[in-house]
Parts: C-alpha cells; structure tokens; sequence
C-alpha cells in the first residue's frame, strides 16, 4: 500500500470530474470505473484492472457510483479484499 495513493472508484458524471480535479491539485490517483476505466481516467492516474486492485494499493479510497446497492457491493467488495491481504 501506497502512502500517498488515493483511489477513486466510479468516473462518471459527478466521478470524473472530481478525480480530474484532484489530479490537477497533485493527488496521485489510482481510479477504476467498470465503464471503460482508460476513456475517462484523467491524464497521469494508475489505471487499476479491478477494484480489489485499488482495495491493495490505496490508502484512501473515494466512492462516486449510481446506487446505494451499487456502493454496497463495492464496499463489501473492497472489504472482502483487504481480508485476504491478512
């Protein structure tokens, strides 16, 4: 895990914007959208393949997805892989 790597997780409409503002003030980011990650990620962010990826790599992670259901699963999901870093 990377002490200064934030993930962002959902770069649609509300997401993209607020990841590409982070970027620009010097956030490093690690960001993943189930949508095309690559067609929306800002320039200079870590394309991570999966959101278990950012689950092992960031420090912090910042959620933008539709649903509540939709945070849940993801939630459960990032929990479910921080267990098997134990």
């Amino acid at each position: 895990m990377s002490e200064d790597l934030f993930g962002f997780i959902g770069l649609g409409n509300m997401g993209a914007p607020m990841a590409r503002n982070a970027s620009d003030r010097g956030c490093k980011l690690i960001v993943h959208d189930i949508a095309g990650t690559a067609d929306r990620a800002s320039d200079g962010c870590i394309i991570a393949q999966s959101n278990d990826e950012i689950a092992r790599r960031a420090k912090v992670i910042g959620l933008s997805l539709p649903t509540i259901e939709t945070n849940r699963q993801v939630v459960l999901e990032i929990a479910k892989a921080g267990l098997q870093e134990q």
